[in-house]
């Protein structure tokens, strides 16, 4: 056979478990950038859920905090949607 087949193969094959993986990888990385924005005050999501906190504007942090968890419940879907369509050995 040839070598370019089988690699390519052998990738389509480790696709689901790769989406596997940043499905629970994912939420993760998410939460350590809205650490980071919050102690650096980059501006972005944790940023602006660290004023709110600050300055007690709960309705703001918890439509920051609502609008998290729905991004990250989205990506999740994605993903797991992603590993079930790709092709399984």
């Amino acid at each position: 056979m040839d070598p370019k087949k089988i690699l390519k193969q052998a990738r389509i094959a480790a696709l689901p478990r790769q989406a596997l993986y940043w499905s629970l990888i994912s939420p993760v990385i998410f939460i350590l950038l809205l650490l980071f924005e919050a102690k650096f005050e980059v501006q972005g999501l944790g940023n602006t859920m660290k004023i709110a906190l600050e300055l007690s504007d709960m309705p703001l942090f918890y439509g920051s905090f609502a609008s998290a968890i729905v991004f990250v419940f989205i990506i999740n879907i994605f993903f797991l949607t992603l590993k079930q369509i790709l092709p399984h050995r």
